[in-house]
């Protein structure tokens, strides 16, 4: 199936009687998931489990002092992203306005 890999590369596997194989042993195939571990500039990938399956969509939490801009990251396989490039700009800086206050002024102004 797509998405998948055999654990292991060829198997000769024989039918002997009545669903009986020999090697007894058959072949298993492992789903090629996206790692929760993968970097993502200024945040992390979020979630109950540690991997995202093929076809799912990430879920990102941004740093402090960074937003996620509206775009939807989607695990293809192994480690794969669409758009392949989101994963990259998916925290972007906060802008912060200044501040009004009542009856006062702002004598420094720095950013982030």
């Amino acid at each position: 199936k797509q998405w998948y890999q055999r654990r292991v590369r060829a198997a000769l596997i024989t039918c002997i009687t009545d669903n009986v194989f020999e090697p007894y042993i058959l072949p298993v195939c492992n789903a090629q998931n996206c790692d929760k571990n993968t970097n993502v500039p200024n945040g992390k990938i979020t979630g109950p489990i540690p991997y995202i399956s093929p076809g799912r969509e990430l879920l990102i939490q941004c740093d402090q002092g960074y937003k996620e801009v509206d775009i939807t990251i989607t695990c293809l396989t192994l480690d794969q992203f669409s758009p392949a490039d989101g994963i990259d700009s998916v925290c972007v800086a906060q802008n912060c306005e200044v501040p009004v206050i009542t009856n006062g002024i702002n004598s420094t102004v720095s950013e982030v």
